[in-house]
């Protein structure tokens, strides 16, 4: 199945913040049984992962890339991730952010190099139309020309029979001028 650039995106996002999140876990503390609410174990997940400044930082530049409300902040999540490898070059998370400034490098390349064949796709559907309007144009002339000549030789047909038709009568006033030339001799 063929996803659109954006999603595609955002499917590689949220595929390695997940192995992110599951390589960088050790265990997760035990909840208590079925009754035990998602926001407990997202502070509980919270708590157990992100707990220095480089922690938040990184918590931060997720933060701008998975949001439901709104689109994706590339740039500000690209500024929090890069601050966060120049800031923490040893940290546990400087890899994982360095991979996220990757894609997203990659991730705007595509879409440059999308909105280039937009834009050429798009010029090149003009050029089409143009030429389609040149060649409707061009046949309308030729089949204009193409009528004009058939009834320029349908008239000099006729123009040809009807001089054939002069000609024999004139061969045969000829024939009878001479015939009375010879009769009043």
């Amino acid at each position: 199945m063929r996803f659109p650039i954006m999603q595609r995106g955002s499917a590689v996002f949220a595929l390695i913040l997940f192995i992110s999140v599951v390589a960088c876990t050790a265990s997760l503390p035990k909840t208590q049984g079925p009754d035990a609410s998602s926001s407990e174990l997202s502070s509980a997940l919270r708590s157990r992962i992100f707990t220095s400044p480089e922690d938040d930082l990184f918590r931060e530049g997720l933060s701008c890339l998975i949001t439901a409300a709104q689109p994706a902040d590339y740039e500000k999540a690209r500024a929090t991730f890069a601050a966060l490898v120049t800031s923490y070059p040893k940290s546990k998370w400087a890899e994982p952010a360095q991979r996220f400034i990757t894609l997203m490098d990659d991730l705007q390349a595509c879409r440059s190099k999308d909105n280039v064949t937009r834009q050429h796709i798009e010029s090149l559907e003009r050029e089409k139309e143009g030429t389609l309007l040149e060649n409707e144009s061009l046949r309308k002339s030729l089949k204009q020309a193409h009528e004009r000549l058939q009834t320029e030789t349908q008239k000099l047909l006729a123009e040809n029979e009807q001089l054939k038709k002069d000609l024999q009568l004139l061969k045969d006033l000829e024939i009878q001028l001479e015939r009375r030339e010879r009769m009043l001799r």
